[in-house]
């Protein structure tokens, strides 16, 4: 069992419903850094999930907001790949589609979609000058998905507002405007008889306040985040819906509970993905696969290397040890002068030529 003091504050009878929601995962398939008791990664997830399912016997379903890359490197549509496959197989039935995703190409989301069953994808304001693209919206990626689970009709939907159309990339995808979707989406769901009712609005929370007061109707609403971390005093009630945000880089999974004839009827605790919750192998392969990708590709190898503009080159630490003798040894016996081979033993194999971890280890990457 975790011995770990969660949900210590919500009502003694099993809640009906409980909604296990991740985002802004940015990139972050693994926790960022070496040192111990760093948090976040897909992996810890399976444990996290086992959890509530296992131990505490809760009905569970897993969504994901969506912003899964941040779409910086030539491999990022990879890692979007590899993440989806690591939600299949976590069991997540619903991903939203973010500004972020929408970083690497259209289309390759697109492809994504196509092959993504169980796991649906959501978009319902999306359009594009690609018509390839919109056969795909509306028919594979949907504007509103339901789940029938714990005896509750559970309905989802992903929009993203006007506001944020500046951070999506691929210039041949557009914005729908928020007063046309949402409505045709509120009533989507009314129709289809939901007893819960969440959207992910991928816009800043006061935003999404301002959503909730003139369109009311939702049971949840879930936002761009603030900062990393949320605590449970970041969601907040607009009248009968609950606003509130996840956290960055994945270090955080937000846990609702829902209890139709309570009150309230939603309790809200993120819990921090920690060393606490055992990592699931199939996820440590997929991420060793991806690994494996970046070794193939070569991509470290194909890493410009660009002068310095002190005009100065990388010269290495033994021409450092013949006018600094001291401090050269005391680097020498330290951790920081072997930070590449910690990659080179490190699990998967090949994080040594995995490049966003080589640029931390060594001294001088990227110049000459």
């Amino acid at each position: 069992p975790i011995e770990v003091p969660l949900f210590d504050d919500w009502p003694s009878d099993k809640p009906t419903l409980v909604l296990a929601i991740s985002g802004e995962m940015l990139g972050y398939m693994r926790p960022c850094g070496c040192s111990e008791g760093m948090s976040g990664g897909l992996a810890r997830r399976a444990g996290l999930l086992e959890f509530l399912t296992k131990e505490k016997g809760w009905e569970t379903v897993a969504l994901d907001f969506g912003d899964l890359v941040k779409a910086e490197y030539p491999w990022d549509e990879a890692r979007y790949h590899y993440t989806i496959e690591s939600l299949k197989t976590l069991g997540y039935k619903v991903v939203g589609i973010g500004t972020h995703d929408l970083s690497v190409k259209a289309m390759s989301v697109a492809g994504e979609a196509l092959n993504s069953d169980p796991l649906k994808m959501l978009a319902a304001n999306l359009k594009s000058q690609n018509e390839d693209f919109n056969i795909v919206l509306g028919d594979i990626i949907v504007p509103v998905h339901t789940i029938d689970a714990g005896g509750v009709k559970l309905a989802i939907a992903s929009v993203i507002s006007e506001s944020q159309k500046e951070e999506i990339r691929d210039q041949s995808v557009e914005v729908s405007p928020i007063a046309e979707t949402v409505p045709t989406v509120l009533a989507k769901m009314t129709e289809a008889g939901a007893g819960l009712k969440v959207l992910f609005a991928h816009m800043p929370k006061a935003e999404a306040e301002e959503l909730a007061k003139t369109y009311p109707g939702f049971d949840l609403i879930i936002t761009k985040s603030e900062l990393d971390h949320p605590t449970k005093d970041d969601a907040t009630m607009v009248g009968d819906t609950m606003v509130t945000w996840l956290g960055k880089k994945g270090m955080e999974l937000g846990v609702i509970g829902f209890w139709p004839g309570g009150s309230p009827k939603l309790r809200f605790e993120p819990v921090l993905i920690d060393p606490r919750f055992k990592e699931g192998e199939a996820l440590q392969e997929i991420y060793a696969s991806f690994v494996q990708y970046l070794s193939d590709k070569e991509y470290l190898a194909k890493l410009p290397q660009l002068d310095h503009p002190s005009g100065t080159g990388y010269i290495g630490s033994a021409r450092c040890a013949t006018c600094h003798p001291k401090a050269f040894e005391k680097w020498k016996s330290s951790k920081h002068s072997h930070a590449l081979q910690t990659l080179t033993d490190a699990k998967p194999e090949g994080q040594d030529y995995n490049p966003e971890c080589v640029k931390c280890h060594v001294v001088g990457h990227g110049f000459n």
